[in-house]
């Protein structure tokens, strides 16, 4: 199973380390990629979830406290 931020941080066109280019190379080679997954019968299951910024900001917080087991 692949987690989200595999390819949200790389897709995300704002990041600053980011180039052009870069980011261009991404998009191209993320459909290649899928395609070799699914191509041996893998099923693929792609979901989008969007967050506010707020709402990232409460559970990075949330995440923060220590917690007792």
């Amino acid at each position: 199973m692949c987690r989200a931020c595999r390819y949200g941080p790389a897709g995300e066109r704002g990041t600053e380390n980011r180039t052009t280019e870069q980011y261009l190379e991404f998009l191209r080679q993320v459909p290649r990629f899928e395609q070799m997954l699914i191509d041996p019968g893998l099923h693929l299951v792609k979901l989008w979830f969007s967050v506010s910024r707020a709402e990232q900001r409460t559970r990075f917080v949330i995440r923060q406290v220590p917690r007792r087991f």
